[in-house]
């Protein structure tokens, strides 16, 4: 009886650490756009950065979007991604960039967000934000600067030169 509970007991033990994953890894996306960048953002995690946000949110995985859903599938590559945000008028993406390897390449890596624990519920450590064009980039940049000086956890952002 107890051997069958097991897994539960580990859940249960994990709950607090997961909980943790998601404010350390959603919420700071969600609280980048919505305290210091201020524009829309592509994601693939919907939930807190939509929820959170102030502004429009462009669907890249298919939660909240039939059209991405299809394009998703019809194209894993991801290569459909830059229409997609030029269509809705999207300069910035925080997603796990393995999903997507077609990423235009005119994309502007600025940086990685990474959970500063071990990682028990997102799907990866890290997220990477991207830019569509180097002007947005150098916005990207001032909302890391400004969230760099007001949060706790601004050590996992890391900039990619």
């Amino acid at each position: 009886m107890v051997l069958s509970n097991f897994g539960f007991v580990l859940d249960t033990l994990n709950s607090p650490l997961a909980s943790k994953n998601i404010h350390d890894q959603q919420y700071q996306l969600a609280s980048i756009e919505r305290d210091f960048l201020k524009e829309p953002v592509a994601v693939n995690d919907l939930g807190m950065v939509s929820y959170y946000g102030h502004q429009p949110v462009l669907d890249l995985w298919g939660l909240g979007s039939i059209d991405a859903l299809r394009e998703r599938i019809a194209d894993p590559s991801g290569k459909w991604i830059g229409q997609a945000a030029q269509r809705k008028g999207v300069e910035f993406a925080f997603i796990y960039e393995s999903w997507f390897p077609g990423l235009p390449q005119s994309w502007v890596k600025v940086g990685t967000l990474t959970l500063p624990d071990e990682n028990i519920t997102t799907p990866f450590k890290t997220v990477q934000l991207f830019a569509t064009n180097e002007a947005a980039a150098s916005r990207l940049r001032l909302a890391f600067a400004r969230y760099r000086s007001s949060s706790p956890l601004a050590q996992q952002i890391s900039r990619t030169p």
